[in-house]
């Protein structure tokens, strides 16, 4: 089956069916080294749409716990080859058997500049049954990694975590492990890939010494030296939409000028619409609405996976 990470780097080019009638999400935008417009070009590039595409892996590690148990967060490192003009996508994740597939993707400018290689990092999360598995990823080396069973400890009993469970669940908390002055420890904390992926609360921080890629208080997601990106707004140190997704925005377009502000074209030419994009299955969408694949949008508008899609009222 399919499914996506568990709660858990670009141009922009010039410029249906049934939807939903209430407003529909935003997204954070691209990071900070995106801009709007030809990066390193000496011409503008011809109106074009966004597809997603998949990338090889290169190398894949464990971010986490070299011993995990069932009912824990496990967290892979993928190397990825991109392009320097990529933008970044969700991953996506195929479990058969006891092997969890893990597949880079990014959403690339169709007729756009190559602009050679650029190394990119991605942080999956997983959480997987007891058992033997096998971790893959096209181009890179497979990792055998064996889950143990579960704790029998009841959830949330005193001491450091040992399972998801004795965290906040419902607000993105895992148990995730890390690596200090003592020795290895395990705590309750929101896994992350980007700033986004935080909620605005706080920001994406790997701490010496401490956890790797979780949601620290401080500094703020954003603030007056670091701007949010095209789209969104500053508001109590998170970047906040300044956009609604409905049926009248999500329209068909020829690329990103034809779209509000911090929205992406996508799709195949003569069919690609604007949607909000999904760098990571974070917090880019508001409301009824969730970064998941196009079968998800109740709204028929999606044109791709790795979207914010409609999930009805």
């Amino acid at each position: 089956m399919r499914w996506l990470v568990v709660a858990f780097a670009g141009v922009v080019a010039c410029s249906g069916g049934p939807d939903e009638q209430v407003p529909d999400a935003g997204r954070d935008g691209p990071p900070p080294d995106s801009a709007d417009g030809c990066l390193g070009c000496d011409a503008p590039v011809a109106c074009q749409p966004w597809a997603l595409e998949t990338r090889q892996a290169t190398a894949l590690a464990l971010r986490d716990d070299p011993s995990p148990i069932a009912g824990r967060t496990l967290r892979v490192q993928v190397d990825v080859a991109g392009g320097a003009f990529d933008e970044p996508a969700m991953p996506d994740v195929a479990i058969a058997g006891t092997t969890a597939t893990i597949t880079p993707r990014v959403f690339a400018l169709q007729g756009g500049p190559g602009g050679g290689p650029l190394a990119a990092r991605r942080v999956v999360a997983l959480r997987l049954a007891a058992g033997t598995w096998t971790i893959a990823a096209p181009g890179a080396a497979s990792l055998t990694v064996t889950v143990g069973p579960a704790s029998l400890r009841p959830c949330s009993a005193a001491g450091e975590c040992v399972q998801d469970c004795d965290c906040d669940q419902a607000a993105g908390e895992r148990c995730l492990a890390g690596a200090g002055l003592g020795g290895p420890f395990r705590a309750c904390a929101v896994p992350c890939e980007v700033d986004r992926d935080c909620g605005g609360h706080g920001s994406c921080q790997s701490i010496p010494d401490g956890l790797l890629d979780a949601c620290q208080p401080e500094p703020p997601e954003c603030g007056p030296t670091k701007a949010c990106p095209a789209g969104f707004a500053c508001q109590a140190g998170a970047c906040t939409p300044t956009f609604v997704l409905s049926s009248g925005s999500r329209h068909t377009c020829g690329c990103d000028a034809d779209c509000d502000p911090g929205l992406r074209c996508v799709g195949t030419a003569g069919t690609a619409r604007c949607q909000a994009v999904c760098p990571t299955d974070g917090p880019w969408c508001q409301g009824a609405h969730v970064c998941g694949p196009a079968s998800a949008d109740l709204g028929g508008l999606a044109t791709s996976d790795a979207a914010c899609a409609f999930l009805g009222e």
